[in-house]
């Protein structure tokens, strides 16, 4: 989008310097002003939007995008999209990430981000250059001056606390009985709910030996 906008400036402002500028000079410089209003707002930080993979959860879905690591970052996809921690997500629908894009100036990243603090311009460094090993963005920050930035690395640094990843936890889940299985095997260890509300179909063979 900000793309597009920046393209559309462009030309209208080789339409105003070279046909309109040389008869209403007052005129021109009202719209110079408007426009230049405009760019200010348009490279304001924004929420990035993205798909989760069929089957991903909201953990494995903040997980693969490294926001693991910050329990704030949970409250904040939560807040964002409001859903709750029970809440199934789509793979069909985009929701908001806690991850700010910053249009990068092409000078430092705190610059960028308004903050002088060297080490959270490492981690943001660190972050982006893990994007792009694990192939969720396509290009580097400086060639895109496209620049992501983790909510909790601005807002919440010091509550670095791994989420309580409810999808994998192996604490307390028991065990149950299916007798389904025969008397050997009926016993069931309950290891994790990863799979819990997902729908399988079991196609069978042809049943003759192979």
């Amino acid at each position: 989008m900000n793309r597009i906008f920046k393209f559309v400036q462009s030309q209208f402002l080789y339409f105003i310097q070279n046909i309109l500028m040389p008869r209403n000079k007052f005129l021109i410089t009202s719209l110079l002003i408007v426009l230049s209003f405009g760019s200010l707002f348009s490279q304001k930080p924004y929420f990035i939007e993205k798909s989760p993979k069929k089957g991903e959860g909201i953990y494995a879905f903040l997980r693969r995008y490294n926001l693991n690591d910050n329990s704030c970052h949970l409250t904040k996809f939560l807040k964002l999209n409001n859903i709750t921690k029970s809440s199934q997500l789509h793979f069909d629908k985009k929701y908001k990430l806690p991850i700010l894009i910053y249009q990068y100036n092409g000078k430092s990243i705190r610059t960028t981000i308004g903050n002088n603090d060297y080490q959270l311009a490492l981690r943001i460094q660190k972050y982006n250059n893990f994007l792009l090993k694990n192939n969720l963005r396509l290009t580097e920050y400086t060639k895109s001056k496209i620049l992501w930035v983790r909510y909790g690395d601005l807002n919440c640094p010091d509550n670095i606390a791994p989420l309580e990843d409810e999808e994998k936890t192996t604490n307390n889940l028991g065990s149950k009985t299916e007798v389904l299985f025969g008397k050997k095997y009926e016993k069931v260890t309950i290891k994790d709910k990863s799979l819990k509300n997902r729908v399988f179909y079991i196609v069978s063979g042809h049943g003759g030996p192979d």
